[in-house]
């Protein structure tokens, strides 16, 4: 009898862990997690207090535990913690499963993401924010869509591609009044600080003033705080300094409020740039001084490196050359040169003025001088001139082609108005005007083929190599991948990755980088065939997909590209150049979604890279190191 009741205890906990494990997956935050995530853009510390008084014991279920650690990420994210941020949403992600909860797995990927950016990290946040952004799109999830556009946009303003960030945030923008989760005014916010980063602070103001007028409506203290501190920096920057201070002290104020100490910090570097400008110096570095002892406490990098540049600058107009050489070499512990080029080129600069300050006058020079086709090229990278350019054109040619067309039917109607003997005249009048007109239209079917062929080449190709972008190599894939299941044929999809590409620019510099990718990029077009998908997916990442091709084949087929990669070093004239290739291959499985054959390729390519890079690493699920990759 004891024996039946022990085993029949033993089946009901089996059958209990069976329904967790079964549990359906969640669309959207479940209680009390959704009430605290919307409370906590009013009250941030009063959520993070509740959050931390409310830790679920070890007796909940993981979905429980995973979305407690997840809204932690996310208000720590509010508060300016980076640190926190990404440590609970590194947590989160080790109790959820991403196939039995997919939604929940990526906003916490974008959880992470954010955290990486305000941790100095944001290239680290690009993977997990286009894989969130994919699975939105393939789900028709429009809340997770408009979050990963909204994320991605901050990401890529920080790594200074800010016309990608403006696409995508314009986009969440437009998308956010079919959204439950943001809104135009949260959006407007982050769209303002793009134009702001760009030097367009003019062109930031009304977005600036549309968040807070937004935010100010829906009593959300912490955000009004926030958009306030960007309306008064704004404003402060294009000469109105005193309604820049008035909006500042507000945003303070607010800050103060709500116990957002980082917005407090942030206030109050901006009034202490105000204060220089007065030539207020004793004011000046009381405020920073201030200032760098709040970020300090929350190791803000990208604030405690802009702390010690702005005690730089009080230093200089001091001039105290001890001082400026101390925040300098400060503020160098806190640059990362990938992640801030930027705020390195702004660096050197301030650099440069220190020497200067010195008397080494030929230094400062040179300093200076190696500064100006760094920061151009940077500034190239910003450019959407062409674009707007071809379109203008095309506008125009069009307008001009339509009033010429109205000019010869006015001039056909003067005709039909004369006697009847000059009908034969009007007639050959008529023919002439006709033949114009076809020659015009023909001209202008011409050129509007044209135009478009090269908007549609703008949108497709990397213009570096020219091979397909990013959206334009993800888009083939998926159609190979609709054919594949359709037709089952075998599809081989593979990452490449050149080997030590950032030794490579900083050894040769851009332009001989440049020369590499080039190279590279035409190799690929004369090894591969023209049903094959070839794309540039980032900076020195390629995306490779074989129709009809085995893996054995697939593998054969790379390897020889490896060889010839080896060979390259001969066409490029760069003295010392070493060059080699990375690859992770897999072969896709039907039935299989998209970001999964990614997720596969990264994880053999990261073995590939582990095992000492210039390899050819096929995906196999049963290998140990594989399947202790993060997904």
């Amino acid at each position: 009898m004891t024996q039946c009741k022990q085993v029949f205890i033993a089946f009901w906990a089996l059958w209990i862990v069976s329904l967790s494990a079964m549990a359906e997956p969640i669309y959207d935050w479940q209680s009390p997690y959704d009430e605290m995530i919307e409370l906590s853009a009013k009250s941030p510390t009063e959520v993070l207090n509740r959050l931390l008084q409310n830790e679920p014991s070890e007796t909940h279920d993981n979905l429980a535990i995973a979305q407690y650690h997840s809204s932690l990420s996310m208000v720590y994210y509010l508060l300016s913690f980076p640190n926190e941020s990404l440590q609970h949403a590194q947590t989160a992600l080790t109790f959820i499963d991403p196939k039995a909860q997919p939604w929940l797995f990526h906003m916490t990927k974008l959880n992470e993401a954010q955290a990486y950016d305000i941790s100095g990290k944001p290239r680290n946040g690009l993977v997990g924010s286009n894989a969130a952004l994919v699975w939105a799109e393939l789900n028709n999830n429009t809340n997770l869509l408009v979050s990963a556009l909204y994320v991605r946009g901050i990401i890529l303003n920080s790594l200074v591609d800010y016309q990608g960030a403006l696409n995508d945030l314009q986009r969440a923008y437009d998308l956010a009044p079919k959204s439950t989760v943001m809104s135009s005014g949260d959006v407007a916010g982050m769209l303002a600080l793009v134009y702001e980063y760009r030097g367009e602070d003019s062109l930031s103001i009304p977005f600036f003033e549309e968040a807070a007028q937004y935010h100010q409506q829906n009593e959300n203290i912490l955000e009004l705080s926030i958009a306030l501190y960007g309306l008064g920096r704004a404003n402060k920057n294009v000469g109105n300094r005193e309604l820049g201070r008035s909006q500042l002290e507000q945003s303070k104020e607010f800050a103060e409020q709500v116990g957002d100490e980082q917005g407090v910090a942030y206030a109050l570097k901006e009034l202490a740039g105000i204060s220089l400008s007065e030539k207020d110096f004793v004011g000046a570095k009381f405020k920073l001084q201030r200032v760098f002892g709040i970020f300090e406490k929350s190791q803000n990098v990208y604030m405690l490196l802009d702390t010690n540049l702005s005690l730089l600058k009080v230093a200089l107009a001091e001039h105290n050359p001890t001082n400026a050489r101390q925040y300098l070499l400060a503020a160098k512990t806190f640059i990362d040169p990938e992640n801030m080029p930027m705020q390195n080129v702004a660096l050197e600069e301030m650099h440069a003025k220190v020497l200067a300050l010195e008397g080494k006058y030929q230094e400062a020079f040179n300093k200076l001088d190696a500064t100006v086709a760094w920061k151009q090229q940077l500034l190239n990278q910003q450019s959407t001139q062409q674009l707007h350019s071809l379109r203008s054109k095309y506008e125009i040619d069009l307008k001009e082609r339509e009033n010429r067309l109205l000019e010869q039917q006015n001039k056909l109607q003067q005709i039909s108005l004369n006697d009847v003997e000059t009908k034969n005249l009007q007639l050959l009048l008529l023919f002439g005007a006709t033949l114009i007109i076809c020659g015009l239209l023909v001209v202008l079917v011409y050129r509007t083929i044209q135009n478009r062929s090269k908007l549609e080449q703008l949108a497709n190709i990397d213009s570096l190599t020219g091979l397909a972008n990013r959206r334009n190599a993800f888009e083939l894939l998926q159609k190979q991948i609709e054919l594949a299941n359709r037709h089952h044929f075998p599809l081989s999809v593979a990452i490449i990755d050149i080997d030590l590409f950032k030794k490579i620019n900083d050894t040769f510099g851009h332009a001989g980088g440049d020369k590499v990718l080039k190279s590279f990029g035409k190799l690929c077009q004369n090894t591969f065939r023209q049903t094959d998908v070839i794309g540039r997916i980032g900076g020195e990442e390629f995306i490779i997909a074989l129709p009809h091709t085995s893996l054995l084949d697939a593998e054969k087929t790379l390897k020889s590209l490896s060889l010839n990669v080896k060979k390259l070093i001969d066409s490029i004239d760069l003295e010392g150049l070493r060059l080699s290739i990375s690859t992770g291959l897999t072969q896709y499985t039907p039935g299989e979604q998209l970001e999964s054959v990614m997720v596969q390729c990264d994880q053999a390519l990261y073995q590939a890279k582990r095992g000492g890079r210039d390899k050819v690493v096929i995906f196999d699920e049963q290998d140990p190191s594989l399947l202790q990759l993060e997904l």
